[in-house]
């Protein structure tokens, strides 16, 4: 066995071979990591705004929480893009049909970007509706706004994280997308320190760092997916949106 394979097996747990349940635990637990890291950018947010501006940060603090709630609620609705995503991917890598796992894989990314874009002009738009519908109280319905509008750019750069990262899971490594999610999280929480404390921002400064860390761990993914040797390989001329890949990923 060669190094690199050696070391492509160490990355990516091979689920077929070997004692599953401890290849099933080292699957899953960057897998729970992820998910967890998800959820700290908005702590972070709030941990930012409160020691910045201590109890004249409570609307802004309450407006981040408000405005987090009804973004993710949107997202989630279209997150399952990925799932469908990674479980074509397997479909087609264990049937060894290559070809296939190319398709999806050029298909998978184009479509999501196109998704982000939709729920980011949907929800520029509709913020202000959408924070009505909730009650949302006066006083904080204008930094809600602002943090929404905001964060819904950054729900292009999401999307395709996640599906690069489902692309990556379906092969087996976990490991990638969860370090570069740990790395995103340490550029938003410095991004929010420089742009409150530097740059005297409040709402809006913790919502773009968001955004831009967002961004480079979407950057960070598909350089991984374009660099690989396999039939996962993303390369960017063969970016198209083909109609059987695409209906399976929904399916």
């Amino acid at each position: 066995m060669t190094t690199a394979i050696k070391k492509r097996k160490f990355l990516e747990p091979n689920l077929l071979d070997g004692p599953i349940l401890k290849n099933i635990i080292l699957y899953t637990i960057p897998v729970v990591l992820t998910g967890f890291l998800h959820s700290m950018f908005n702590a972070a947010d709030l941990a930012v705004l409160n020691w910045r501006y201590g109890a004249a940060g409570e609307l802004m603090v309450g407006a981040v929480g408000n405005a987090s709630t009804v973004a993710w609620l949107i997202i989630y609705m279209f997150m399952g893009f990925s799932v469908g995503t990674s479980v074509s991917v397997a479909h087609a890598i264990g049937a060894k049909k290559e070809e296939e796992v190319s398709r999806t894989v050029h298909t998978a990314i184009p479509t999501a970007f196109l998704i982000g874009l939709l729920i980011a002009v949907a929800g520029i738009i509709l913020t202000e509706p959408l924070l009505r519908m909730i009650n949302t109280p006066a006083d904080v319905l204008g930094y809600s706004a602002t943090y929404m509008r905001i964060y819904f750019v950054g729900t292009i750069f999401m999307m395709v994280y996640n599906v690069c990262s489902a692309v990556l899971r379906a092969v087996g490594d976990t490991k990638t997308p969860l370090m570069f999610l740990m790395m995103s999280g340490v550029l938003n929480v410095v991004l929010n320190l420089i742009f409150v404390t530097v740059f005297g921002m409040n709402i809006d400064g913790v919502a773009l760092a968001t955004a831009i860390s967002q961004g480079v761990s979407a950057i960070l993914v598909l350089v991984v997916l374009s660099r690989r040797t396999d039939s996962c390989k993303l390369r960017f001329r063969k970016l198209r949106i083909h109609r059987k890949p695409l209906g399976k990923i929904l399916y």
